[in-house]
């Protein structure tokens, strides 16, 4: 009776595990998540968009994810307010944008894929908050 427990715990784990790594959703390639650093000013984040649940609000409330065919989807977990998106190459932007984020919402950009080699991200918000991160194509 122990030992199949024991088998079932150890079977368990097995397969979350496997499911944990995954790097396929749906029909789109997981290249890797884009780690963001910021600046001491947290992002503003409207009380009032759902997540009061939350104890403690992250500083960044964002995640980057680097996706294949060139595609970078940016994870904004709270409404932070007027942001300023850009994507540079050796200084030179590659894509820039201005977006209210009223709500949770997940955004998509969609790079040349043409382009190759290193680029950050940077997300500026109205209160000085600054998010920046480094990732390759």
């Amino acid at each position: 009776m122990k030992l199949k427990s024991v088998l079932c715990l150890v079977g368990f784990f097995f397969l979350f595990t496997v499911n944990a790594h995954s790097s396929m959703i749906g029909d789109l390639e997981i290249v890797g998540e884009i780690t963001l650093s910021g600046n001491d000013i947290p992002f503003e984040t409207n009380s009032d968009d759902g997540n009061r649940h939350r104890s403690i609000t992250p500083d960044i409330p964002i995640i980057a994810t680097l996706c294949g065919n060139n595609l970078v989807e940016i994870n904004f977990f709270a409404a932070v307010g007027e942001v300023e998106i850009t994507i540079t190459q050796d200084g030179v932007p590659v894509y820039t944008s201005s977006e209210n984020i009223t709500t949770s919402i997940l955004k998509n950009i969609q790079l040349s894929s043409d382009v190759t080699g290193a680029f950050l991200i940077e997300i500026k918000g109205d209160n000085g908050a600054y998010a920046y991160g480094w990732f390759n194509l």
